[in-house]
C-alpha cells in the first residue's frame, strides 16, 4: 500500500490461510503443524548460516556465532524434527510434510520457469487500481556486490517485478544512494522501527499465548516438574543461539523474509541451485503451514480463555484491544510472578520438592517437551523477517536480541514455578486452561479478569505474526516463488492485503481439525527444518563470506551445536511419538517441489494470474 508501505495482498493471504486452519484444527495439533514444520526450515536456516561462514568470509558480521555452536544448533533442529514423529505420529504430520512437499508442484512452472498466468496478471492489476496499491521492489544493500537475485535463471522474463529487480540490483551496484535510486513511483517499506521498537517486537512476538498454553505439554513430555523446569530454561537458551545465529547471517545478508534470502544466498553461495530451491520450499512452507497455524494457535487460545471467563454481550472496541494488548500481557505474567513468590515465601513448595520424581526415561520424548517450550518462544527470529524496517540493523537486531530474549527466559521461569506452587502434576495436567485453573486457587474471585487478560494478550500476538506472516508472502512473491500478486502494498496504508487474506484463510482452515498440541506439534516439526537449514546456511556463510562485515560473531562450534539440536527437534519426535501430523506436514513441504520446476524455474507463466 502506497501511503502506509504495508504488503495488503499477503496480509489478505495469510488472514485467509488462518482462518482455514482455525475450522479444522485444535490448538495441540496446530502447535504440532507450526513446529514441526518450522524447526525443518530453522533447520536450513541454520545449515544456510554454517554456509555463510565459509562462503562469505569477508562479509561484515556484527555477530558471528561460533561454528560448533551452529552445528549443535543444527543437531537440535533435526532432533527436533524427527523426534517427535517417531515418538508420536500423527495426522498433523502427514498434512505439514504433504503441504510442504506440494510446493514443489508449482516451483518448475512459476518459479524457475518463470510462467506468467494471464488471470494472476488481471488480478494484480485490479488489486493495484482497487485498493490504491503498487507491487514493492526489493531495497537490496547498498555498496553490494552480489549478483542479482533472479541471475540464477539465466532467463528473461515480461514481469514487471522480475524486470525491476533487474533495475534496482543495477542501480544499487553503483554505490548511489537510496534516494537518487528509487523515483517516485516506486514503493518500498521505510526503516522506521528503532532498538526500543525492535525490543518491544521481540517481546510482543513471544509473549502471548505460549506461556499460558505449553506448560502442559511440556509436563507431559517430561513426567517431572524438575526436567519441565529445566527444558523451559534449555528452550529458551536455544531461541537465544538460534536468534544469535540469525542476527550474524541477517547482518550479513540485510533482507526481509529472513530466510528465504539467508537460503537462496546462503546456502547458494555453496551450490545456487539447492539454495534457489530450499529458499522456494521455506516460502512455500511458511505460507501454507508455518504462519497460518501459529496465527490459528493463538487465535483458538484466545477463544478458548475468552469462553472460559467472562461472557459479554458485545465486542470490545478495536481501539480498546490495540492499548491494551501490550499491558496485558506483561501484567498478566508480572501477577502470575508475584503471586508465585508469595505463595513460596508462605511455604507453598511442596510440589518443588522432589522435582524430579517421575521423570521420563525416554530421551525422543522429551522432543515433545521441547516443541511445547518452544513454541512458548517462538517469535525469537521475527526481527528478521522485518530487516529492511529496522533502523540501524547491524546494531539494533542483534542488541534487540540479546535485551529481550533473557528477560523472557526469566520471567518464563518464574511464572512456570509460580504454576507449580499452587497445582500439582496431575491438577496441572487435567487443566484445560492452565492460568485459570492457577487463578482460582492463588487469587479467588479475581481470577475472572485472567482470561480477559490472555485472550488480549493472545490477540496481540496473532496481530504480530499476521503482520511479519504477510511479509514472507510479499518477499517471496518478489523473489517470484509466489503469484505476482502477493508482492502488492497498498498505496497509501502500505499494507500487504492480499498476504493477509490468503493466511488469514490458511488460518482458519487448520483452526477446524485441530487441536492446540497437535498444531504446535505441526508447525514445529517443519520450523525446524529450515530453522536447521538456517543454521547451515550461517555456518557456510562463515567461509564463503569471511570479509563480511559481522557486527555479532557467532562462534562456529555453537552454530554446530544448535545445527545438531535442530536435527535432534526434527527427527525425535517422529521416532518417538509418530503421527499423521508428521506425515502431512512433509507432504506438504515435498509437494511443493511440484510446482517449482514449472513456475519458478521455467516461469511458466499463467494468464489467470
Amino acid at each position: 500500500q502506497k501511503t502506509r508501505l504495508t504488503p495488503l495482498p499477503s496480509i489478505v493471504l495469510q488472514g485467509v490461510i488462518s482462518i482455514i486452519f482455525c475450522i479444522p484444527s485444535n490448538i495441540d495439533g496446530l502447535i504440532d503443524i507450526f513446529s514441526f514444520s518450522a524447526w525443518i526450515f530453522y533447520g536450513l536456516t541454520f545449515v544456510a548460516t554454517l554456509c555463510c561462514k565459509f562462503t562469505m568470509k569477508k562479509a561484515k558480521r556484527v555477530i558471528s556465532v561460533p561454528i560448533p555452536l551452529i552445528i549443535l544448533i543444527i543437531l537440535i533442529s533435526i532432533y527436533l524434527v524427527i523426534a517427535p514423529v517417531i515418538v508420536n505420529p500423527c495426522m498433523e504430520f502427514l498434512i505439514a510434510s504433504f503441504l510442504i512437499l506440494f510446493g514443489m508442484v508449482f516451483y518448475y512452472p512459476f518459479v524457475y520457469y518463470r510462467v506468467e498466468l494471464e488471470c494472476i496478471k488481471k488480478m494484480t492489476k485490479f488489486f493495484e487500481d482497487f485498493f490504491d496499491m503498487k507491487i514493492a521492489i526489493i531495497t537490496m544493500s547498498l555498496n553490494s556486490s552480489r549478483t542479482d537475485i533472479d541471475s540464477i535463471h539465466r532467463r528473461q522474463s515480461n514481469s514487471s517485478i522480475i524486470q525491476k529487480r533487474h533495475l534496482t540490483n543495477e542501480i544499487f551496484n553503483k554505490q548511489d544512494s537510496l534516494n537518487d535510486v528509487l523515483s517516485t513511483d516506486d514503493i518500498a517499506l521505510k526503516r522506521h522501527l528503532g532498538l526500543f521498537s525492535g525490543v518491544c517486537f521481540i517481546v510482543g512476538m513471544i509473549i502471548g499465548s505460549g506461556i499460558f498454553v505449553s506448560p502442559k505439554g511440556v509436563l507431559r513430555g517430561t513426567q517431572s516438574i524438575g526436567l519441565c523446569l529445566i527444558i523451559w530454561i534449555a528452550s529458551g537458551l536455544v531461541s537465544l543461539l538460534g536468534a544469535l545465529c540469525y542476527a550474524e547471517i541477517g547482518a550479513v545478508i540485510p533482507r526481509n523474509g529472513a530466510e528465504i534470502a539467508y537460503m537462496k544466498e546462503g546456502i547458494g553461495s555453496i551450490h545456487e541451485r539447492i539454495g534457489e530451491i530450499l529458499a522456494y520450499l521455506f516460502n512455500w512452507t511458511s505460507t501454507l503451514i508455518l504462519k497460518p497455524a501459529s496465527i490459528a494457535v493463538l487465535t483458538l487460545t484466545f477463544s478458548q480463555y475468552f469462553l472460559s471467563g467472562i461472557f459479554i454481550d458485545c465486542d470490545p472496541p478495536e481501539e480498546l484491544v490495540k492499548i491494551t494488548a501490550v499491558f496485558a500481557i506483561l501484567t498478566t505474567i508480572v501477577t502470575v510472578i508475584i503471586v508465585g513468590i508469595v505463595r513460596m515465601a508462605q511455604g507453598y513448595t511442596q510440589n518443588l520438592q522432589n522435582g524430579f520424581e517421575g521423570t521420563t526415561t525416554k530421551p525422543l520424548s522429551v522432543a515433545l517437551a521441547f516443541y511445547s517450550g518452544l513454541w512458548a518462544y517462538d517469535g525469537w527470529n521475527g526481527l528478521n523477517s522485518i530487516t529492511e524496517e529496522l533502523k540501524n540493523p547491524e546494531r539494533n537486531l542483534w542488541l534487540s536480541i540479546v535485551l529481550a530474549l533473557p528477560s523472557i527466559i526469566i520471567l518464563y521461569l518464574l511464572t512456570n514455578i509460580s504454576y507449580f506452587t499452587v497445582m500439582s502434576k496431575v491438577e496441572l495436567l487435567s487443566s484445560n486452561a492452565v492460568a485459570v485453573a492457577w487463578g482460582e486457587v492463588a487469587i479467588g474471585p479475581v481470577v475472572r479478569a485472567l482470561p480477559i487478560l490472555i485472550s488480549i494478550s493472545a490477540l496481540g500476538s496473532g496481530n504480530g505474526a499476521l503482520f511479519s506472516s504477510a511479509r514472507y508472502c510479499m518477499v517471496g512473491a518478489q523473489y517470484g516463488y509466489l503469484p505476482e500478486i502477493f508482492a502488492c502494498i497498498h498505496k497509501q496504508r502500505l499494507t500487504p492485503v492480499p498476504g493477509i487474506v490468503l493466511e488469514g484463510l490458511i488460518a482458519i482452515a487448520l483452526c477446524m481439525p485441530s487441536n492446540i498440541e497437535g498444531l504446535i506439534d505441526f508447525f514445529s516439526f517443519a520450523a525446524w527444518i529450515f530453522y536447521g537449514v538456517t543454521f547451515l546456511a550461517t555456518l557456510f556463510c562463515k567461509f564463503t563470506m569471511k570479509k563480511a562485515k559481522r557486527v555479532i560473531n557467532v562462534p562456529i562450534p555453537l552454530i554446530i551445536i544448535i545445527i545438531l539440536i535442530a536435527i535432534y527437534l526434527v527427527f525425535a519426535p517422529v521416532i518417538a511419538d509418530p503421527n499423521i501430523g508428521f506425515l502431512i506436514a512433509s507432504l506438504i513441504i515435498l509437494f511443493g517441489l511440484i510446482f517449482y520446476y514449472p513456475f519458478v524455474y521455467r516461469k511458466i507463466e499463467v494468464n489467470i494470474i
